[in-house]
């Protein structure tokens, strides 16, 4: 796993109960199931638009999951 995601981990960690939203350049599943086994809440690729990046983040405080459509 990269350093960025080693930090969203960290920050879980810190803040018990923090909710993670992982934006990534890799849409491979292999990175997605990854981030979630982990504890990643979310997983967006940085290609994602806006009003994908607002839609994941009310998901992800409403206490739901996202992922992002474009992972293949």
């Amino acid at each position: 796993m990269s350093g960025g995601s080693r930090t969203g981990w960290t920050v879980a960690a810190v803040y018990f109960g923090a909710r993670v939203l992982i934006l990534s350049v890799h849409a491979d599943p292999s990175w997605v199931r990854e981030a979630f086994e982990a504890g990643a809440c979310g997983y967006l690729t940085k290609i994602s638009a806006p009003e994908e990046i607002g839609t994941a983040v009310r998901e992800v405080l409403k206490g739901l999951f996202y992922v992002s459509p474009v992972v293949t």
